[in-house]
């Protein structure tokens, strides 16, 4: 099990990182809107890890700010048409990376 009530079963710093040529990932394209609110808090753990590294790299004496839960959950809710891909190690399921596209659209009033 991967994730329980919105929160990651395990930690994102153990997640190997995938590799450029995927090896050791899969690529899964989540079919249904409710397939990317089950992964959200897997999600925004990612973006937190995701932050922590970058800073890290530069030496920065602030972690930059990760996309937040509410951010997240807004796109998936809101945007039409969604869909995406995950990336997945292959072994346990752990989410690698995420990337969701939807059209853009300006409305005026």
């Amino acid at each position: 099990e991967t994730a329980v009530k919105g929160k990651a079963c395990y930690e994102f710093c153990n997640v190997p990182s995938c590799q450029s040529d995927l090896e050791g990932s899969v690529v899964i394209r989540p079919a249904k809107r409710p397939d990317w609110v089950t992964c959200l808090g897997e999600m925004a753990g990612l973006c937190e890890e995701a932050s922590r590294q970058r800073g890290e790299k530069l030496s920065l004496e602030q972690t930059p700010a990760p996309l937040s839960l509410a951010y997240l959950a807004d796109r998936i809710d809101i945007d039409d048409p969604l869909w995406g891909y995950q990336v997945r190690s292959s072994t346990k399921g752990h989410l690698q990376g995420f990337v969701t596209v939807t059209a853009f659209t300006t409305r005026t009033l």
